[in-house]
């Protein structure tokens, strides 16, 4: 079994690309994917950018399956707020509903990150505890979508 994290930085589309050899190099892993199965060989690749994947790699016999993990919801979201801050000093009370809210549409390390940088600003405030202020404040610092 093979994992391939982040296969659009190996198989990028084609047509953008201007090196010669760039597309020699493409050519031969697709030709490797085919052949990897008569081997006894399962890969598994991963992306966030698929738009950005040779439209060759999704053709049957390379990849057979496509699974899409969309954003958590927000009972996930909140699922996992509350057990990364179950690991870290805080208030009780925390408004999980809002925050989760707020961080909808976001990839989980964005969430992670959140709960890492209220542990920051609750320090770097003098607090002992992680509050919804902190947490707010973290989420602030998020890049806008």
């Amino acid at each position: 079994m093979i994992l391939i994290d982040e296969v659009d930085a190996l198989i990028g589309d084609r047509n953008t690309v201007g090196q010669d050899h760039k597309v020699e190099e493409i050519s031969e892993f697709l030709r490797l994917i085919e052949s990897a199965s008569d081997k006894g060989v399962i890969i598994f690749a991963t992306t966030n950018r698929k738009e950005a994947i040779d439209d060759a790699i999704k053709r049957r016999g390379r990849f057979d399956h496509v699974i899409e993990v969309d954003y958590p919801a927000t009972s996930e979201i909140s699922t996992v707020v509350e057990f990364l801050l179950s690991e870290r000093p805080h208030v009780g009370g925390i408004n999980l509903e809002t925050i989760s809210e707020k961080l909808n549409h976001r990839p989980m390390s964005d969430i992670a990150w959140v709960v890492n940088e209220s542990a920051r600003l609750a320090v770097k405030s003098k607090k002992d505890q992680i509050d919804d202020i902190c947490l707010f404040q973290a989420i602030s610092r998020l890049p806008k979508d």
